[in-house]
């Protein structure tokens, strides 16, 4: 096998190394690209959020924060360890100022003048969850991660979800989540209490007092 450098034709030696890893051409030499593997994360959580009069940069900071899992004490920056989040009434979301009438959504199409802008009221009354999507997406890190975490956002223009399973499951065996806002009204009256013959939580881990510090001899004088 060789690959072609700008110097000449150069031999691979591993010839099945060249074949399982994917060349990138650096400075005219050719290196092979060498992935970290994805290691375990724990289990996701879903957590339930309810955008109704909650600002929109304020809102999608948390959830950014939620979607990369900066929240857990497990967090590794190169892997994707965040949760899955679930948002509610986003159509009822709040700009501060005079957002909603100055504040510009653009795109390409991609063709010769396919320049497309819009307003962010406009953009509300049309595509709802869209507004909420993009500040999430511009605060995520930009690296190959933020296709993956952005698939766990889910954003819903009114009230209804079809999350209710995973959302009671993870209430069931993690607690109840919902960090911001108020309380969604629609599921909650759907969960059961816990039974009396739950096994109680563990207290939590305490550090051991120090000792005290032993008493200070004075030197006696002649």
């Amino acid at each position: 096998f060789f690959f072609n450098t700008w110097r000449g034709v150069a031999p691979i030696v591993n010839a099945r190394a060249a074949m399982n890893r994917p060349a990138v051409w650096v400075g005219g030499v050719t290196k092979a690209a060498h992935r970290v593997k994805q290691g375990y994360v724990g289990e996701r959580l879903w957590h339930i959020i309810d955008a109704r009069a909650q600002i929109v940069g304020k809102l999608a900071a948390n959830i950014a924060t939620l979607l990369t899992g900066k929240h857990k004490p497990t967090y590794v920056h190169r892997f994707d360890c965040g949760d899955n989040v679930v948002v509610v009434n986003a159509q009822e979301v709040v700009f501060t100022g005079r957002k909603w009438t100055q504040k510009l959504y653009q795109h390409h199409t991609g063709w010769p003048g396919g320049l497309r802008t819009i307003v962010a009221k406009d953009l509300l009354a049309k595509f709802p969850e869209r507004i909420l999507q993009r500040a999430v997406r511009g605060m995520l890190p930009k690296n190959m991660l933020r296709k993956q975490r952005l698939n766990r956002l889910h954003v819903y223009a009114g009230p209804d979800h079809p999350h209710d399973p995973q959302v009671i499951g993870s209430y069931h065996k993690f607690g109840p989540r919902w960090p911001f806002g108020p309380v969604p009204e629609r599921w909650y009256p759907l969960l059961e209490p816990p039974s009396a013959n739950a096994p109680a939580a563990p207290p939590p881990l305490r550090r051991p007092a120090p000792p005290p510090p032993p008493p200070r001899s004075r030197p006696k004088k002649d």
